[in-house]
């Protein structure tokens, strides 16, 4: 009964803490961008889409 009880009140510890810490996360809104884009004075046609973050382009690495 000793270990039951403990059991218990450890997975209720635990998903406390995953609770908590789910509320921390942040979300941030990506636009796609509708402009142009140059890439050592060539143009630049990405197979996934471009993203802009509050003005920063982001452009998938691999690409």
């Amino acid at each position: 009964m000793k270990k039951l009880a403990i059991g218990i009140i450890s997975g209720a510890v635990i998903l406390y803490a995953a609770s908590v810490s789910a509320n921390n996360l942040k979300e941030y809104i990506l636009n796609e961008a509708d402009y142009h884009i140059q890439v050592n004075q060539k143009s630049y046609t990405p197979k996934n889409p471009v993203l802009n973050l509050n003005g920063t382009t982001y452009v998938p690495l691999r690409a």
